[in-house]
């Protein structure tokens, strides 16, 4: 990326009108909208990106839905904008393309692949998002503990399913197919 791009995103922590973070430029940084302020991420490391990969491969792959990976731009009804590292929207998903270039709305499953500089955010501010706008499942993948925890709706806010380790599996109730932990992992 050349520098003039790199100086056109705002700073982490910088407050920002939804407004100006919708005319930000394209760039192949992460930078989210949390809470009114930009949050830039490095880039993941190469095993994050791995797994990121094999959970496309099983969302694309399950029921008529489509499935997208990061950097994708999700807004919410509050104005946050988030960029889930990968995620699936049904047919008759509330969440719709806007012009081509982002969403808006929340997607039915979520997948989160945690890491030092995101744990703290995807297990607080982004689990309390998803759960407040409607996603109907959340899976956080640790792949040092090489763990995944399932959330799910239950009325108005998430339970855990449970946290599947390989070779165990688990029924996805948003995709309605099993899905072996080992292949999530696999790399």
């Amino acid at each position: 990326m050349t520098d003039r791009i790199r100086d056109t995103i705002p700073a982490t922590g910088t407050a920002i009108s939804l407004v100006d973070y919708l005319t930000l430029p394209v760039t192949t940084q992460r930078v989210e909208r949390l809470h009114g302020v930009i949050i830039v991420t490095p880039s993941p490391e190469l095993y994050h990106q791995t797994i990121a990969g094999n959970v496309y491969v099983i969302l694309r792959g399950a029921g008529t839905g489509k499935a997208y990976m990061a950097p994708v731009d999700v807004v919410l009804p509050s104005g946050d904008v988030v960029q889930p590292d990968v995620l699936w929207l049904s047919d008759d998903s509330n969440a719709v393309p806007d012009e081509g270039k982002r969403l808006r709305g929340a997607p039915e499953l979520v997948v989160e692949i945690l890491s030092p500089s995101t744990t703290k955010r995807d297990r607080e501010d982004k689990f309390q998002l998803y759960e407040t706008h409607g996603t109907h499942e959340y899976w956080l993948i640790d792949p040092v503990a090489r763990q995944i925890s399932v959330w799910v709706r239950d009325g108005g806010q998430f339970a855990q399913q449970g946290s599947y380790t390989p070779p165990q599996i688990f029924t996805s109730p948003a995709l309605n197919v099993t899905v072996n932990a080992a292949d999530i992992f696999a790399e």
